[in-house]
């Protein structure tokens, strides 16, 4: 768990800064949608997979579920880099995050 948390916090943010003149932005960029990213992805695999009696359990599967996710951003993240403000990140992320929940929803238990 922990050396995929630190993929996506700083992995992820310090491989971003190539570009000269957003290295920076980037780093904090990166932040923004791995803290996101990863309360959503929570959220988001909670109610597909996890939701008994009203409440979502969360254990480390889960988390490291949610880090899978939020890696699928920040990905796309890289592509858009300089191009994008942090609301069209954060609604970019929400929406990733929703649509690869779908997916693995759909493949691992509808589908079997």
């Amino acid at each position: 768990f922990q050396d995929v948390h630190v993929m996506i916090f700083v992995g992820f943010g310090f491989l971003m800064t190539f570009l000269k003149k957003y290295g920076f932005s980037s780093v904090g960029f990166n932040l923004l949608i791995a803290a996101f990213g990863l309360q959503w992805g929570t959220l988001m695999q909670g109610w597909l997979h996890h939701l008994k009696d009203g409440k979502i359990k969360v254990d480390i599967f889960s988390l490291i579920n949610a880090d899978f996710s939020t890696a699928t951003a920040l990905i796309s993240f890289g592509a858009v880099l300089g191009k994008t403000s942090p609301i069209q990140l954060l609604i970019m992320t929400l929406l990733e995050i929703t649509i690869f929940a779908c997916n693995e929803h759909l493949v691992t238990s509808v589908l079997q």
